[in-house]
This record gives structure tokens, C-alpha cells and sequence, in this order.
């Protein structure tokens, strides 16, 4: 078994070579992939938000329909929507930033 100190020295130069390799990844993108990639992400952020404003109104109609039928029903908030929003906000910036003329 190697001593600490190689096992830390080992797992540095493994962390330095992956963060290259990721670099490197990066680097060999061309601009139809990022694009791509970019307005993946940016389709999914607008429908994660029309499902959001969609939810109001949907529960709405299940709490009508579970006081019609007298049913009890517990809504589940989902944790972080803050953080959903903030991203949204910052992609949407990004891709602003983005826009324009394409060759």
C-alpha cells in the first residue's frame, strides 16, 4: 500500500488529468454543437416554466373536483423552485447574449 501523502499525490494528478481531458472535450465543440446544446436547454427550461404556470390552474381543478366528490387530497410543494428559477433567468441571459447573425 502506498503512504498518504503518494495516495494524495496519485489522486491529484488523476483530478489533472481528468479536468484536461474535460478542457480538452470542450475545446474540440464546434459552434453547431453548442448552439445545439444550448437551445436543448433552453427549450426544456420553457417547458419546465409552462408546466409550472400550468400547475395553479390544474390544482384548482383537482381541489374543485375533490371537494365535489369529497376526497382528500395533500399537495407536495417540489424543494428548490427558487433555484429553478434562477437558472432559468441566467440561461435566458446567455442566450440573449448569444443572439444574433449565425455564419
Amino acid at each position: 500500500m502506498l503512504p498518504e501523502h503518494e495516495l494524495f499525490l496519485k489522486h491529484l494528478q488523476d483530478r489533472y488529468q481528468e479536468d484536461e481531458q474535460e478542457i480538452q472535450q470542450v475545446k474540440d465543440l464546434d459552434e453547431w454543437i453548442l448552439k445545439n446544446v444550448v437551445a436543448h436547454a433552453a427549450v426544456s427550461i420553457h417547458l419546465l416554466e409552462y408546466q409550472l404556470r400550468l400547475s395553479p390552474a390544474r390544482i384548482e381543478g383537482v381541489k374543485t373536483q375533490a371537494a365535489k366528490y369529497k376526497i382528500n387530497i395533500r399537495f407536495l410543494e417540489p424543494f428548490g423552485f427558487e433555484g429553478i428559477a434562477t437558472d432559468a433567468h441566467a440561461w435566458k441571459k446567455f442566450i440573449s447574449e448569444q443572439a444574433g447573425p449565425s455564419s
